[in-house]
């Protein structure tokens, strides 16, 4: 059985690891998941938002389905849309060009955050693709061929077609 699956039932079965409250337990869980899976270093008094990496663990994996918000399946800005939600109490919806116009712009030497939105344009003039940062140049999106994944930065595929960074308004849509 993988460690995928045994964690999954562990979360489901026992009781004592709650997925809506950070327990001693279930950071180790989620640490050791994180670091395992993507070599992400996630410490509980280091700044890091803890509700952010449970949303992480809780949906990667998740199939693409778009308009869908589910564990069968997740569109890209329900995904996004589901993480600001849950990690940071902000409601925000919309298409990913929809969701750029109501964000506050970084500048291009600005170095993303955690809960900044990556948008993205793949060769088209739209932006077409938007992402949650994590740290350490990872962040989290669901796309058509591996769902919901935690990808890098470092990859030129990703580097290249990033078109901007945006934080969060304090305001809901």
């Amino acid at each position: 059985m993988s460690m995928k699956r045994i964690l999954l039932t562990l979360f489901f079965f026992s009781g004592s690891i709650s997925l809506f409250s950070v327990n001693k337990d279930e950071h180790s869980t989620i640490r050791n998941i994180l670091y395992e899976r993507h070599g992400l270093l996630v410490q509980k008094n280091d700044g890091d938002n803890w509700e952010l990496f449970k949303q992480v663990v809780q949906w990667e994996g998740v199939p693409y389905r778009m308009g869908e918000k589910s564990k069968d399946g997740m569109g890209t800005t329900e995904l996004i849309s589901e993480i600001l939600d849950k990690a940071y109490a902000k409601t925000i919806s919309g298409t990913p060009s929809s969701l750029f116009r109501k964000v506050k712009i970084k500048k291009k030497w600005e170095i993303p955050e955690q809960g900044d939105l990556l948008f993205f344009r793949f060769g088209e003039d739209n932006i077409s693709h938007v992402a949650v940062f994590l740290k350490d140049k990872l962040f989290i999106h669901s796309t058509v061929k591996k769902g919901v994944s935690v990808d890098s930065l470092d990859d030129p595929f990703f580097s290249e077609n990033l078109y901007a960074i945006g934080k969060i308004p304090d305001c809901e849509d």
